[in-house]
C-alpha cells in the first residue's frame, strides 16, 4: 500500500471512529441554557426560528467541561428551546476534541442540501485543518465532490458581493475565475455591470477578455472604460431595454478590441448595402474575419423569372466592387 493510501485510510478510519464514538456512547442530559454555546464555526447562517422548527430531538453537544457544552448539531432547536423559555434543554453529550467537534458537526449534516456559502465555509476549515491528501479525501468523505473543490477554493477569497451572485446563477462559474483575476475596484464594477444586465455565458465571457486587453492598450482601467460618458450613456439610458444595452455595448467594446477588423467590416458593409440589388433575395457572406479571398451569395428565387432579373443586376456590379467584396482585406 502505498504512502498516500495509507494515510487515505488514516483520514477515513478516524472519521469511522468518530461516528462509531457518537453512536455508541450517547448520554442524555438536561442542560440549562446558560451553559450551552452556539460555536463560530456552524459554517450556515442562523436565521431565526419560528414555530416550525421541532425540539422533540435532543442537541447534540460537545461537552468542554462540567458547566460548558458546545452545541455540535441542533442550533435551530436550542434557540427554539430559549425562545420558550425552557429552563432545561434535552442534550446528548459527548466528549470530543475541537477539531472532532466541527467534524462530526460537517458529517450530521453531510446529507443535508447546503448553500453555497455554507460549502464554502466547511471546505476551508477543512483545508486550513488537514494535510493535503487528507485535505482531499475529507473534503470528499463530508460531501463536497471533487469538482466542486476548485470553485470552492476560488470563492473563499472572494467577495460577498460575487459569492451571492454566483449563488444566485447572475455570474456564471465559467468565468469566475477571470473575473477573480481583475484588479479589486475593476472587479466590484464588473460584477455590478453583470448585476445589472442579463448577460449571456459567452458576453460575459467577450467582456472579461476585451475589457483588460482595451484597458491595457488605453492605459486605463477596466473600471474607468465602464465609467467613461458614452459607454454611461446607453447603460444608463432609461429609454434602452437589456438587449439593446448590451448590444450597444458589445459593439463599441468590440470596435475598440478590433479596430482593424472592426473598420474593414463596417467598410463591407456599406459596400454590400450599396450593391446588394434586393436585400431581401440576395445575402452576401464573406469569411469568417475575412481570412481568406472568398464570398458566398445564397439566393432565394421564388419565380422563374426572378433568376434572370436578379443575375443581370448582380452582373452590373463592377469587377473592382466584386474584388473588394470578394478580398477587403486587401
Amino acid at each position: 500500500m502505498t504512502t498516500e493510501n495509507t494515510r487515505q485510510s488514516q483520514m477515513q478510519s478516524r472519521i469511522d471512529q468518530l461516528m462509531e464514538k457518537f453512536n455508541s456512547g450517547l448520554q442524555i442530559k438536561q442542560l440549562k441554557p446558560q451553559n450551552i454555546t452556539i460555536p463560530k464555526n456552524t459554517f450556515y447562517d442562523i436565521k431565526e426560528c419560528g414555530d416550525g422548527v421541532s425540539t422533540l430531538f435532543p442537541v447534540v453537544v460537545n461537552e468542554t467541561d462540567t458547566q460548558s457544552h458546545t452545541i455540535i448539531d441542533g442550533v435551530k432547536r436550542f434557540l427554539r428551546s430559549t425562545q420558550k423559555e425552557s429552563s432545561e434543554i434535552n442534550c446528548i453529550s459527548i466528549k470530543l476534541s475541537s477539531q472532532d467537534e466541527t467534524l462530526l458537526r460537517i458529517m450530521l449534516n453531510r446529507d443535508r442540501p447546503k448553500s453555497l456559502k455554507e460549502k464554502i465555509a466547511t471546505l476551508a476549515w477543512i483545508r486550513e485543518t488537514f494535510d493535503q491528501v487528507q485535505y482531499l479525501e475529507a473534503a470528499s468523505v463530508c460531501g463536497i465532490e471533487t469538482e466542486q473543490i476548485h470553485t470552492l477554493e476560488l470563492l473563499s477569497d472572494a467577495d460577498t458581493e460575487i459569492v451571492e451572485m454566483v449563488d444566485r446563477g447572475v455570474i456564471d462559474l465559467t468565468n469566475l475565475q477571470d473575473l477573480l483575476s481583475l484588479e479589486a475596484n475593476d472587479r466590484k464594477k464588473m460584477a455590478q455591470l453583470f448585476g445589472s444586465l442579463s448577460f449571456s455565458r459567452q458576453m460575459q465571457r467577450e467582456l472579461l477578455q476585451w475589457l483588460p486587453e482595451i484597458a491595457y492598450n488605453e492605459n486605463r482601467s477596466v473600471r474607468e472604460i465602464l465609467t467613461e460618458p458614452k459607454i454611461a450613456s446607453f447603460l444608463d439610458n432609461q429609454s434602452l431595454n437589456s438587449p439593446q444595452k448590451i448590444q450597444k455595448l458589445r459593439q463599441e467594446l468590440y470596435s475598440r478590441r478590433f479596430p482593424v477588423f472592426s473598420t474593414m467590416q463596417k467598410r463591407w458593409n456599406t459596400l454590400v448595402s450599396e450593391s446588394n440589388p434586393n436585400r431581401g433575395k440576395v445575402q452576401f457572406s464573406p469569411s469568417p474575419f475575412f481570412e481568406k479571398a472568398k464570398l458566398d451569395l445564397k439566393i432565394t428565387l421564388n419565380r422563374a423569372e426572378e433568376a434572370k432579373e436578379l443575375f443581370s443586376k448582380l452582373a452590373k456590379i463592377d469587377e473592382k466592387v466584386w474584388g473588394d467584396l470578394i478580398s477587403p482585406q486587401k
